[in-house]
């Protein structure tokens, strides 16, 4: 009974001593201040790469457009520009659209129209609809 005393007291020290050891002060996101202490700039919380080549991206959504928290932006693979729905928490795409006419690849998203899972959006005399936004569209 004395040692089993023992083991659960060695146990118990063990278990609080690296409980406070391992402790590390959390310093907080650095931030970036200016002589009256002002925060000037922000890290980065993620960055996502949008096109495969570096390049510029051809398609364009003019305005802000989200839906559940992730935003719609324009990704490009190649000769392959699409919209793409990427996580606002993590950066990371959830998916990506490009059922596009041939025509109308070099997408401008000036007049959009959203309703819960719906999103609409003009293209010359063509009305694209893309329905399940916050999932993976059909």
């Amino acid at each position: 009974m004395e040692r089993l005393k023992v083991v659960l007291l060695s146990l118990a020290l063990t278990t609080v001593s690296v409980g406070i050891f391992s402790c590390e002060k959390d310093e907080g996101i650095p931030l970036a201040k200016d002589a009256e202490g002002l925060i000037t700039s922000m890290p980065y919380q993620w960055k996502t790469s949008l096109s495969t080549d570096g390049g510029l991206i051809y398609g364009l959504i003019r305005e802000s457009v989200s839906f559940d928290n992730n935003v719609l932006l324009s990704s490009q693979d190649g000769e392959s520009i699409k919209m793409a729905m990427l996580s606002s928490r993590s950066g990371k795409i959830l998916w990506e659209w490009d059922d596009l006419f041939e025509e109308d690849r070099n997408f401008d998203v000036s007049r959009r129209y959203q309703y819960n899972q719906y999103f609409a959006f003009q293209r010359g005399n063509r009305a694209y609809t893309i329905e399940g936004i916050s999932k993976n569209p059909s």
